[in-house]
């Protein structure tokens, strides 16, 4: 299945999700106006997604997120982890 979509949190910036998936994240693309440094982070996030069943609860997914990001010392400006969560489960649930 394929779903997609675009979330923006209070006083966050835009995260757009492009998902393939089935009970687990097959392939994961994340976009949006937000920055994070060093910018390669966001596919090494995208890369450790991949597989992730979707049963997964939304903090598992949060901390396999805020890994990659503390194992890069990268800065998120403008999202969150949890943008990044809220964004596939809205993809998730609107199949297209």
């Amino acid at each position: 299945m394929k779903g997609y979509a675009e979330k923006k949190n209070p006083g966050e910036k835009l995260v757009c999700v492009d998902i393939n998936y089935s009970d687990k994240i097959e392939k994961l693309i994340i976009t949006g106006d937000f920055f994070m440094h060093p910018e390669g982070c966001v596919m090494d996030i995208e890369r450790a997604l991949e597989g992730v069943p979707l049963a997964m609860n939304d903090m598992e997914l949060r901390d396999i997120i805020n890994n990659v990001v503390e194992s890069h010392k990268a800065k998120l400006v403008g999202i969150s982890a949890n943008s990044i969560v809220a964004a596939i489960r809205d993809a998730t649930a609107r199949e297209i």
